[in-house]
């Protein structure tokens, strides 16, 4: 399911976030293989006439045939190692700490390279099944 919160689609900015953002989320389901089978839009989110931040919101929901396989948010154990997964690079732009430390929202979100999640999406499925993981957050 998706949930579109948007300001006014009216202005062509915001127009222009609310397309780009539906061609971005078709883009990535299609590519990742996650069907959308409902959703609901908000618009018109406008406080003195400023826009809210564009903010779609994605929920999936998955079949896990062992429980005793699920991965959880926290650490399981004291002593539990750390791994960092996948790529980073200094791209923090449109994140938080950005918006907190210099007190601005400045800067490029990072890139997303939707191969790669699903090579990253694929590997903790197999950790997970083979017990390898414990614990997994993005």
């Amino acid at each position: 399911t998706n949930c579109l919160n948007f300001g006014n689609p009216e202005k062509p900015e915001v127009m222009g976030q609310l397309v780009k953002a539906i061609q971005g989320m078709g883009e990535a389901c299609r590519r990742l293989e996650i069907p959308i089978t409902g959703g609901n839009v908000s618009l018109y989110n406008e406080t003195d006439g400023r826009a809210i931040y564009p903010t779609p919101v994605m929920g999936v929901v998955g079949l896990l045939e062992d429980a005793d396989t699920v991965l959880r948010r926290w650490f399981v154990e004291e002593g539990d190692l750390v791994y960092l997964l996948g790529t980073t690079g200094e791209d923090l732009g449109g994140s938080e700490l950005v918006k907190v430390v210099h007190g601005k929202i400045a800067g490029r979100p990072p890139r997303l390279d939707l191969e790669a999640e699903k090579r990253l999406h694929a590997l903790l499925a197999e950790g997970a099944a083979r017990g390898i993981l414990r614990s997994a957050h993005d």
